[in-house]
């Protein structure tokens, strides 16, 4: 009885509101009438319903801010998946592809040019193989790939033609491949004096895109490699693929100088059985891959041709790489980059079931670099690194030794070898490749002289026998090209025109090879 008139004064004086149940009703209910008393009090200050329309009104924002980021991350990753990327640098694989770009009639949008002089008859892409390099060499010799166009050397106007290759400067072309786009970009090669080459920079490389959205775009560009893989290797019948070791940041990598025409193994002139024999060896050890690894036994093979310049050493390296289409890698001992790099990791490093060739391997040496000339070693610099004969050893066959490869080392001085490269695991075959005997000299001439028909059988019989004894085959060679047409009796005669060439230049050679006779070899 006291305290309700003095709430109901409390409630009188607010003048507003419906009055509140007793909290005896429960206390739900009460803190109910409690919060809407307050809510209703409150909306009817200005200010509090200002405060609370501006708060609503800041976070509606900050809710749409978040689901327009939210979208937009979304969308960005959905834009993200839908393209796959795929780089195609400095590799067997690029030159496979920029070739089909070019047969293909891709790059026919692009508008930076680079002008090549050539001949007229020749195709851009011929041109485009011929500015990567030259091939050809030592080795080259008559045999080689026949040619598609008739090569003139004629300045007439009507000879001349100019041929147009693509740059790159980051041009996009678009092709069609399966009936569906395909996006490649080319990025030109610029070389920067007084720096390393990096790989994936300051070198060609092509980016390959495609949509990833109803088709699995990583099988697409996969299937788009393959293709133009299976054109190059059907190009290629016909050539073999010359690696030299490049310089990058701080190490090495191998790179495809050019292609090389393939030379027949019949062109070569050898001792009889010499090549067949060669050849037979390599074809037995590619073949027994599998009975190398049932027996934990390196699948490594390793040849030493020894013998004076000019006998074929290099020649019987190519016709190997051609009859089973190998890559060919040479290894430049003098070069300081090799010394600086490693060989062992250089070696490491080279393609797949390649031919590894060292020449001179006498001019490795510890503490030295040889000559082919011959000579003392000379010291070494502090500031060069050189190869020497142990990091070969490491390199041939050390625990991180490359298996599945061919060997081929050749030398001038098989006298100056270290015996520990000479070992089985090493050399396992040894060949001395000397001066032309009667019928090496009677195969040559059949061969420049017969144009395609048989000789005279007594011409051919008495040039073998006027051939100076110690005649190698690259001076024969160079004689009969030099002469070719001059009637076979005369060349009889004038071929004693060799005999002080063949003194001069052979004198020593020919002493030192007077002693081997036949296949010197160290069979596993």
């Amino acid at each position: 009885q006291v305290m309700a008139p003095s709430f109901s004064m409390q409630k009188n004086a607010a003048g507003a509101g419906a009055a509140l149940p007793p909290i005896t009703d429960g206390f739900l209910r009460y803190l109910g009438a409690v919060i809407k008393e307050a809510a209703t009090r409150s909306l009817s200050n200005d200010l509090v319903v200002a405060g609370v329309s501006t708060s609503l009104l800041g976070g509606l924002i900050y809710a749409l801010r978040y689901i327009v980021n939210k979208l937009k991350g979304g969308m960005y990753r959905s834009y993200l998946q839908s393209y796959i990327t795929v780089e195609v640098s400095h590799s067997e694989l690029y030159c496979a592809m920029a070739q089909w770009l070019v047969e293909s009639g891709a790059l026919d949008a692009a508008t930076h040019y680079k002008a090549l002089p050539k001949r007229a008859g020749v195709t851009d892409s011929d041109a485009m193989a011929a500015a990567r390099g030259k091939g050809g060499g030592k080795g080259g010799g008559w045999g080689g790939r026949p040619q598609q166009v008739k090569k003139a050397y004629s300045l007439t106007p009507d000879g001349l033609d100019v041929s147009f290759l693509p740059m790159g400067k980051q041009e996009t072309y678009m092709v069609r491949f399966e009936h569906r786009p395909i996006w490649i970009t080319m990025w030109a090669n610029e070389e920067i004096k007084g720096r390393w080459r990096v790989p994936g920079q300051n070198q060609d490389r092509i980016t390959i895109q495609a949509f990833n959205w109803g088709v699995n775009g990583r099988d697409l560009i996969r299937r788009l490699l393959v293709h133009v893989q299976a054109k190059s290797l059907h190009a290629s019948e016909r050539t073999v693929d010359l690696w030299n070791p490049v310089r990058t940041a701080g190490d090495m990598e191998w790179e495809i100088v050019t292609k090389i025409a393939k030379r027949p193994a019949r062109t070569v002139v050898l001792r009889e059985g010499l090549m067949e024999d060669i050849l037979g060896d390599v074809a037995k050890f590619i073949e027994r891959e599998s009975w190398y690894a049932a027996r934990n036994i390196p699948h490594r093979r390793g040849y030493l041709l020894e013998g004076p310049p000019g006998c074929g050493k290099t020649s019987l390296i190519r016709a190997v790489a051609s009859e089973f289409s190998l890559p060919l890698c040479c290894v430049p001992l003098q070069s300081q980059r090799v010394g600086e790099g490693g060989i062992e990791a250089l070696l490491h490093r080279a393609p797949e079931g390649a031919i590894i060739y060292i020449e001179d391997i006498d001019c490795a040496e510890q503490g030295g670099v040889l000559s082919r000339a011959g000579g003392e070693p000379r010291p070494v610099q502090e500031s060069e690194k050189r190869v020497t004969m142990s990091d070969i050893l490491n390199a041939i066959d050390g625990l991180g030794a490359q298996t599945g490869r061919l060997l081929f080392l050749t030398t001038n001085h098989p006298e100056r070898l270290d015996p520990a490269l000479l070992r089985d695991g090493r050399v396992d075959r040894r060949f001395h490749l000397g001066p032309a005997d009667r019928d090496m000299c009677y195969r040559v001439f059949q061969s420049i002289k017969g144009e395609g028909a048989k000789a005279e059988e007594a011409a051919a019989r008495n040039f073998a026998e006027a051939v100076p004894e110690g005649c190698t085959i690259a001076q024969l060679q160079g004689f009969l090209v030099k002469h070719h047409e001059l009637p076979s009796e005369e060349l009889v005669l004038k071929v004693q025109d060799l005999v002080p060439t063949v003194a001069a230049q052979n004198g020593h050679a020919i002493e030192q090879t007077n002693g081997h006779t036949g296949t010197v070899e160290q069979e596993q």
